[in-house]
């Protein structure tokens, strides 16, 4: 499914707009692997649409289980799939610790530069799993920001 036909879809169906995002959402998730960690998964539920993901992981552990019958490897797959709902039903998006303010604050004019340094910043945050600190952050930053 497509973006596009999932609001063609929504019209036609006369859906409310909450309704015809969540379908959208839906359409643009990928439905994460059932061997995904929760770590894997944090990081694209960061930076993707938690109801997307919920919808494609409910619908793959319904075929799973359903396979499940006749199948051992789709009962492994329903098991991995329910602990990836599991986590994604009690994830909350995290907050990230810096603002464009702080790096004002060291210094920096707004502009390209101050919001490509922010973007790898929370890139690096997003890719130590949400561990390093304001700190840590702050220290690149102004690393970054040298001349």
């Amino acid at each position: 499914p497509d973006a596009v036909r999932m609001k063609t879809l929504g019209e036609r169906l006369r859906l409310s707009n909450d309704e015809a995002a969540r379908l959208r959402h839906w359409a643009l998730t990928i439905a994460p692997d059932a061997k995904m960690t929760e770590t894997e998964l944090a990081k694209k539920l960061y930076y993707g649409d938690r109801d997307g993901y919920l919808d494609r992981i409910r619908l793959a552990l319904a075929a799973a289980r359903t396979r499940a019958v006749e199948d051992n490897q789709a009962m492994m797959e329903a098991g991995g799939l329910s602990r990836l709902l599991n986590f994604t039903l009690k994830w909350t998006k995290p907050v990230f610790p810096i603002k464009g303010a702080d790096l004002t604050g060291l210094g920096a004019s707004p502009g390209p530069k101050l919001g490509a340094t922010l973007k790898n910043l929370e890139r690096e945050w997003v890719g130590s799993s949400f561990t390093l600190e304001r700190g840590a952050l702050m220290e690149r930053a102004a690393q970054a920001l040298e001349p």
